[in-house]
């Protein structure tokens, strides 16, 4: 069980389970909201984006929402029922960690923590995600700002492109 973060598509906290459960499912969340938040939750708010699966939209994760209301706002919203996007961002985070696992060949369980580890680790800080072309997940979420960079680029790139159809090159 995973929980991303939408905006740098950070990794931010996850449980390994053979069942997908509520309990697991809780672990993740408290653990994500601690590590990004410590002790200073109040006036956040979080939007959490699940599909509609029993292990997402339950009695215990309703319960864990009602009683953070006093330390952050917490909103449940089903992919495809509350909001009109999917959770396909999420879904592609696990497509990646397959395509790792069956590269890495045979996994035992008693290193299967280590190579979800390792994957998170790689995930987060060494590789770029496509969606912020040069930056990792760990760098957009600490610098925002420097998804700007990106902007810029685009724009220099595309004058130089421009640049270069106006020119004339000729081979005498």
């Amino acid at each position: 069980h995973t929980v991303l973060d939408n905006f740098s598509r950070k990794i931010l906290a996850y449980t390994i389970s053979r069942y997908k459960t509520a309990r697991t499912i809780l672990i993740s969340l408290k653990q994500a909201i601690f590590s990004q938040f410590k002790t200073q939750l109040s006036n956040q708010d979080l939007d959490i984006i699940a599909d509609g699966g029993p292990e997402n939209d339950n009695f215990r994760v309703r319960n864990l929402i009602r009683n953070s209301k006093s330390l952050v706002n917490i909103q449940l919203k089903i992919a495809k029922r509350d909001v009109s996007y999917s959770n396909s961002i999420i879904e592609g985070n696990f497509k990646i960690l397959k395509q790792f696992l069956r590269k890495r060949g045979e996994i035992f369980s008693h290193t299967f923590h280590k190579e979800i580890d390792f994957f998170v680790r790689n995930y987060n800080t060494i590789r770029p995600h496509y969606e912020h072309s040069t930056y990792t997940p760990d760098e957009v979420h600490e610098n925002p700002e420097c998804l700007n960079v990106k902007l810029i680029l685009d724009q220099i790139n595309k004058g130089r492109q421009e640049s270069n159809r106006k020119s004339c090159c000729k081979v005498l």
